[in-house]
């Protein structure tokens, strides 16, 4: 049988630079914009001439291995086509020692062998680091080649920093590679490569395993140890977790697999949110940020929905408590800055349920029709965001009265009107048996006119902190809120200091 026709192979590959990879070319193409979707991603193939011959030679060293333990014997040509396998069957020291050998005694000529070889270091990166007698000779036989030799190979950025790629630290080196491309023009971040094109100028793609893994999550470590920078965070959202949660979403054999899985995606969330709640400089449009982030485009909802519940499995619960509190301290501003008829806070309610809400599970808005008509605008942004009040019906009386409703620890229920000479009810949970996730809800469920009336009179203070009545009201009179705190400390339930 003759010797291996490289201009023949090098025909049969559609690649860019002779690579013995198969991929379109349109990867490489800049995405427009971080929203939009990215192109199809590229996979691994040896040349289809081939491929019966390879699979006979894998299945020779398979046997060998099973039966004798030991790699057979192999001719230079068996050697020759062995190099264009990114799948090779076994780490085995050996096999890859006679294919630099095969290699380095071919010249200049072998250097799409050894580029094909590369690819399976980057395949089996963990494994070359781990074998130094492996790594050294892949590094100085590409050493030892001529520039022009390279060139022809379309390695040159391997070929202009070898100790980017050949070194215990690769995936870190590449992973700052990348990301200081993206930062060139931090004026028109829109314009930035992806993260897919960029690893595929790093000549990392899918099938080439352990180096595209590790050097993935050298991208995301680095972009949550810069999580200040708008770059990074936006890398985090629609590079990383978006097309991940869009494959997550696909149906059974329809999805293009992420690098990283769902569990994984998970941490990302879990840590994204205690870092952001932490944040000091522009916290809060980095909330703002995040929170219609996961409401709506990653889809993951609202925490408190039962609906929504198994979309948060896998986020650890102080990052979801964190999340629960962003949104309740959202309702919290928006019914008494929007809603409420003391919306400049004299009466301090506002600033009050904003010191408590660590200790708020659940809160609801119940919007009456009057107030739909009259702030139509902003509970539309509300919508938006993915917020989605209910409706709150009068059947006699004030019309015009809304309402917030708030689950203080699962202990208790506390309701606040927008009138503020409405008076603040509080109710034991095993008396309060309404639904706050309903749609509609009546004003007559809410306001139990037999509840007695807490009061400030020092003579009285037995019955105030009598805990055995099901429902208190507390009028908003001078000194309101510290009676209020006083009688949620009975139950463990304690405002932060402002």
């Amino acid at each position: 049988m003759s010797d291996i026709d490289i201009e023949a192979i090098e025909k049969s590959i559609s690649s860019i630079g002779q690579s013995g990879l198969t991929y379109d070319c349109a990867a490489l193409d800049g995405l427009a914009n971080k929203d939009q979707d990215h192109p199809a991603t590229p996979v691994l193939n040896p040349p289809p001439r081939y491929r019966s011959e390879l699979r006979r030679i894998k299945n020779k060293i398979n046997a060998s291995m099973a039966i004798h333990n030991r790699m057979p014997e192999l001719t230079h040509r068996e050697l020759r086509l062995l190099a264009y396998d990114h799948d090779l069957p076994i780490n085995n020291k050996s096999i890859y020692l006679r294919l630099l050998e095969a290699i380095k005694t071919s010249g200049i000529s072998s250097c799409l062998l050894y580029k094909n070889l590369l690819f399976v270091y980057f395949k089996r990166y963990r494994y070359f680091i781990e074998h130094q007698a492996l790594l050294l000779p892949l590094k100085e036989l590409w050493l030892s080649w001529g520039q022009g030799a390279q060139d022809a190979c379309d390695l040159s950025n391997v070929a202009g920093a070898v100790e980017v790629y050949f070194s215990s630290e690769a995936p870190l080196n590449i992973a700052r590679c990348i990301l200081g491309e993206k930062e060139k023009d931090p004026r028109n971040q829109s314009m930035h490569p992806a993260i897919n094109t960029l690893l595929l100028r790093h000549h990392l793609l899918p099938g080439t395993d352990d180096l595209l893994t590790e050097t993935y999550n050298s991208i995301i470590n680095l972009c949550l140890d810069g999580f200040s920078n708008p770059l990074y965070l936006n890398v985090l959202l629609y590079e990383v977790l978006l097309p991940n949660s869009q494959s997550e979403n696909q149906p059974e054999g329809q999805s293009n697999k992420g690098i990283i899985d769902k569990a994984r995606s998970r941490e990302i969330v879990s840590e994204l949110l205690r870092l952001a709640d932490s944040f000091v400089t522009d916290k809060a449009a980095c909330e703002k940020k995040l929170k219609r982030y996961f409401m709506t485009q990653y889809g993951l909802g609202d925490p408190r929905n039962p609906c929504c519940t198994d979309n948060w499995s896998g986020v650890d619960e102080q990052s979801i408590s964190i999340f629960r509190r962003w949104l309740v301290e959202d309702d919290i501003v928006f019914f008494f800055k929007f809603l409420s008829d003391d919306r400049n806070d004299a009466y301090g309610r506002r600033s009050l349920w904003l010191r408590l809400a660590n200790s708020i599970q659940d809160s609801r808005i119940f919007i009456s029709n009057y107030h739909y008509n009259a702030r139509r605008e902003v509970i539309e942004r509300a919508r938006q965001d993915g917020r989605e009040p209910s409706s709150l019906h009068c059947d006699s009386g004030r019309l015009n009265s809304s309402c917030i409703a708030f689950n203080l620890d699962n202990l208790l229920y506390a309701i606040e009107f927008t009138e503020p000479d409405t008076a603040l009810y509080i109710y034991h949970k095993e008396v309060f048996d309404i639904d706050l996730t309903q749609d509609k809800l009546n004003i007559s469920d809410l306001k139990k006119i037999d509840a007695p009336t807490a009061t400030q009179n020092t003579q009285m203070m037995q019955f105030y902190y009598h805990t055995s009545y099901p429902a208190l009201r507390f009028y908003h009179s001078n000194n309101w809120q510290l009676f209020v705190e006083k009688y949620l400390s009975l139950y463990n339930i304690k405002a932060h200091p402002s």
